[in-house]
């Protein structure tokens, strides 16, 4: 298979694994609030998030990893996971 392929579907894979997390973290039920206004879920979800951004910025590379992490933020703030 081409780099070029493998890289793409190795991004493809993040977003969809980044988008997936913030979708499961949504429909958590909100938990006990740790401090401030971190709550449970958040910080469940938060921490997924970061770690799939840190192994696609080890396997992929910087920028396809850079890509993810606009990707992922724009879709999700499409379909209302967000704040």
């Amino acid at each position: 298979m081409n780099t070029s392929t493998k890289t793409l579907t190795r991004t493809g894979l993040a977003v969809a694994l980044i988008v997936a997390a913030q979708f499961i973290g949504k429909l958590l039920p909100a938990g006990a609030v740790l401090f401030g206004p971190f709550s449970v879920n958040q910080l469940i979800t938060g921490s997924l998030v970061n770690l799939i951004l840190i192994l696609s910025a080890l396997v992929i590379g910087l920028w396809p990893a850079a890509a993810v992490g606009v990707l992922s933020s724009i879709l999700a703030s499409t379909i209302g996971v967000g704040p």
